[in-house]
């Protein structure tokens, strides 16, 4: 495919990938997502979270397939590589633990009717405050955000 090549080309992983992207890309179907866009939110992981070529083939597959769901529904891979990024780093999260952290931002941005993707954005933005708190920083998050008015002030201003 195409798609692939460019991908290997582009981010030097050889083919390393292949198989991860393959079978994320067979699993996206089910969301409407195609092997391009599966690639694309495979490139994106690769350069937003450090930590992706270092996990399992599972855990990436998982990853890359949640990643390129959430495409569908506003939040972008690279959106989505910065939580998993923070989550591992800075909360101390395994690969599944930031998976269901991802889940929950998007349950979260359904319950407080504002678009997913600005509300990924306002939670990677407000990160280096949330880190302070360490693995207590997502349920901070979780406070602020269920506690204020997220239309009229984005979180990293709740959080100072």
């Amino acid at each position: 495919d195409n798609a692939l090549a460019n991908f290997n080309q582009m981010t030097t992983a050889g083919g390393a990938l292949n198989e991860v992207i393959f079978s994320a890309s067979l699993d996206t179907r089910k969301f409407g997502v195609g092997m391009e866009d599966t690639v694309k939110a495979a490139e994106e992981l690769y350069t937003s979270f450090t930590g992706f070529t270092e996990l399992s083939d599972e855990a990436k597959k998982d990853t890359l397939t949640l990643a390129a769901g959430l495409q569908k529904a506003g939040v972008s891979a690279s959106e989505t590589g910065k939580i998993f990024d923070t989550a591992l780093k800075s909360f101390g999260m395994n690969a599944s633990e930031a998976q269901d952290l991802s889940k929950e931002l998007l349950v979260t941005a359904e319950e407080l009717r504002v678009p997913a993707g600005q509300l990924a954005s306002d939670f990677n933005s407000a990160m280096s405050e949330l880190a302070k708190y360490g693995p207590a920083g997502v349920d901070v998050c979780k406070h602020s955000m269920h506690w204020t008015d997220m239309k009229s002030k984005p979180l990293q201003r709740h959080l100072v």
